[in-house]
């Protein structure tokens, strides 16, 4: 019987002192999948805080879009919160 391949790990990693190759495929795409979600809730909240339509949407987009920390990015979220007398 063929055995998946696996990678020696670091002592006192999550994965043990051997991991396979399946389990950090699953979780690349696992957190791939949350990331595209964010990204898209960024997006359209960026889209919905141009046209200030929605507030909720563009605060929820502002805060998507804070994941991989940033100070331009905390920004965006102040303002928008601070500007929430503009939207419809």
């Amino acid at each position: 019987m063929h055995e998946p391949p696996f990678f020696p790990g670091f002592p006192g990693s999550p994965f043990g002192a051997e991991f396979e190759v399946a389990a950090v495929l699953n979780w690349l795409i696992i957190m791939g999948i949350i990331l595209g979600i964010l990204g898209i809730v960024a997006i359209t909240g960026g889209i919905s805080a141009i046209r200030r339509s929605g507030f909720r949407l563009s605060l929820a987009g502002a805060i998507c879009a804070l994941l991989p920390f940033n100070l331009l990015r905390l920004l965006a979220v102040i303002f928008v919160s601070l500007g929430r007398g503009e939207f419809e």
